[in-house]
């Protein structure tokens, strides 16, 4: 009657004009989420598991802390990226988050910043989640705290209130960071400017040779380069998939991700990933031996599955993984350690190597000939990058006017390649021999489009706040990393659970 009574009044809540659908799918993605909410904790209250989490500036750190300061960076992450949450939580490292929390907290208390009522009430009002026509709403405040995130008054205004005091400590380390006219003009040109240039290609493919590798030449070169030939770790894997319709709702992802839940708690108390299967009418299913450099394509597993599966131990059940076609849940069934190839295996990489490394050798001989060549012909035909390199015989190929990061076809998208071309100009226009891809080339700049002045006039208060951003970014980032090394993090919960991995197989 109780739980009854609660449903009625989040669904009067949820009826209200505006409120449904930016609550509904909040609801969903907790539900969703909530199979993972709560594994720190029930890992950490085993009286198997360490003592205390951790110890950061040689102080420990009580595992009831860790607890509430992971909490609060889960919810953080949740306000931070919204509905898209769901979607990148299988990315984010939230215990490494934690730590970090912590530290920068610490570090926030040492400079004696401090937060006011104001300012929590302030940004609070300002969460679509607990308005109401464009006002805050207390009433919706209250219950979406308790029936969507869970989490009382206090705990969550405490949470913002450190997330702000580091917004503080954040804007006092990066205060210094400035941009000048002329930096923001520099970065301005470097990324709008335009070149068009010319250039002739000696590719690898076109000095290829097709005479047959005899067996000794074979053997030569695999006894030579054997450490070419490794096979990367291999795992087979045994997996169940419970789909989500096409086009499925979010009620219906919810449904499915609480019958996922239960069938992964169903695997913690029996590991038997054939039984439960058969209980829910699932198919298990093996992957055969995979690597990472040579994933099995037929599998068509999203990129999350993939690098779930290369970090469980044998025998080892996932939690679930949800992905656009459903939830996995994996289980470790094999794993080969990598090993140098026999050379049986190693002859038809060998076979394709060979020719390959010869032509790409003969290649770059020809490249660097074809230059003193062709400084030769410039002389004779003043300059005429065109008309010089006709004169030898070869073909050249002019590229669109192009920027730094484009593709370029026939050539991609290469460093090398672009790197030499924007340093050309019009007192050295021709490039010294530049390594692509293919082959090497020799560059000709042909003409430079300058910015349009105008243009950058309009886009530069936007431009100038982007890069700012960027520049503080990388300030607050060297930062954290050297207040990481004086910190001297001791993590006691990721070392207690790599142990319990190892220990316990059939978990």
């Amino acid at each position: 009657r109780l739980w009854r009574g609660r449903d009625t009044l989040m669904l009067k809540i949820l009826r209200k004009k505006g409120v449904a659908k930016k609550v509904l799918w909040g609801i969903a993605i907790v539900i969703i989420i909530s199979f993972g909410f709560f594994g720190t904790a029930n890992y950490t209250n085993n009286s198997s598991g360490p003592s205390f989490a951790g110890k950061i500036f040689e102080k420990r750190i009580p595992i009831e802390k860790f607890e509430q300061a992971y909490q609060r960076t889960r919810l953080q992450a949740f306000l931070r990226y919204g509905e898209n949450f769901n979607k990148i939580s299988s990315f984010l490292n939230l215990e490494a988050e934690t730590w970090d929390r912590l530290i920068l907290l610490r570090e926030a208390d040492q400079a004696n910043i401090k937060v006011t009522d104001t300012e929590v009430v302030a940004t609070i009002e300002k969460f679509p989640y607990f308005q109401r026509d464009g006002q805050f709403d207390s009433l919706l405040y209250n219950d979406v705290l308790r029936y969507v995130f869970k989490i009382d008054a206090r705990g969550f205004e405490e949470s913002i209130r450190e997330s702000l005091k580091l917004d503080k400590l954040f804007t006092e380390k990066t205060g210094w960071v400035t941009l000048s006219s002329d930096e923001i003009y520099a970065v301005y040109k470097s990324k709008n400017e335009k070149i068009q240039i010319s250039y002739i290609a000696f590719l690898t493919e076109k000095f290829k040779s097709n005479l047959p590798i005899s067996e000794a030449e074979a053997n030569a070169y695999y006894d030579a380069h054997k450490n070419e030939f490794t096979m990367p770790e291999s795992i087979n894997v045994d997996y169940l998939l419970i789909p989500l319709p096409k086009d499925a709702q979010e009620s219906q992802r919810a449904e499915i991700a609480v019958q996922t839940d239960h069938i992964g708690q169903e695997l913690k108390a029996a590991p038997d990933f054939a039984a439960v299967a058969k209980k829910h009418g699932l198919d298990v299913q093996t992957t055969g031996f995979f690597n990472r450099e040579q994933p099995n394509p037929k599998l068509g597993w999203p990129f999350e599955v993939l690098i779930k599966s290369f970090e469980l131990a044998v025998n080892q059940i996932s939690e679930p993984v949800e992905t656009t076609q459903g939830f996995y849940i994996l289980k470790l069934k094999e794993k080969q350690a990598p090993r140098t190839m026999e050379f049986s295996e190693a002859l038809s990489k060998i076979t394709e190597n060979l020719p390959l490394q010869a032509a790409q050798k003969t290649a770059q001989e020809e490249a660097y000939k074809g230059l003193t060549l062709l400084k030769e012909k410039l002389t004779a035909n003043e300059g005429n990058f065109t008309a010089a390199g006709k004169a030898l015989g070869w073909d050249i190929v002019q590229t669109q006017p192009f920027g730094r990061g484009e593709y370029l076809p026939q050539i991609g998208i290469s460093k090398n390649f672009q790197d030499a071309a924007f340093n050309l100009t019009k007192e050295n226009p021709v490039s010294d021999v530049v390594e692509i891809q293919k082959g090497y080339a020799l560059l000709h700049l042909d003409s430079t489009i300058p910015i349009d002045e105008e243009q950058f006039n309009k886009d530069k208060t936007e431009f100038e706040k982007t890069l700012l951003t960027e520049r503080k970014n990388a300030a607050l980032n060297e930062y954290l990393t050297n207040l990481r090394l004086k910190a001297n993090l001791q993590d006691n919960i990721s070392q207690s659970k790599d142990q319990a991995a190892s220990s316990q197989p059939n978990r």
